[in-house]
């Protein structure tokens, strides 16, 4: 969407002046989605700490795929450094005891 809304500015080559009004109006478009998801991943993980120390879960909260670490790099847009890594890696009951 982006691209596609100011793409047209870069057509012609790219000027320090035409990247810093792209980058700013990128961060201004995107960072707050980015945040709000991230936040509710972030509760969704608090909200698991009471169903594990109850013994409803197997998986521990804030591991694997929801690790203060990957948290962090989600926070600066850099979740994609470490791979593909699923958003709720946790699962509720893993497959080989249902």
């Amino acid at each position: 969407m982006t691209s596609h809304a100011d793409g047209r500015k870069f057509v012609e080559g790219v000027r320090w002046e035409s990247f810093k009004q792209f980058a700013f109006a990128w961060l201004v478009r995107i960072y707050p989605l980015q945040a709000f998801v991230l936040l509710g991943f972030l509760l969704l993980e608090l909200f698991r700490v009471p169903l594990y120390d109850a013994g409803y879960l197997h998986t521990e909260p804030f591991t694997k795929d929801m690790s203060p670490y990957l948290l962090g790099l989600n926070l600066v847009m850099r979740q994609t450094i470490v791979g593909n890594a699923a958003p709720l890696g946790a699962v509720l009951v893993p497959p080989e005891d249902r």
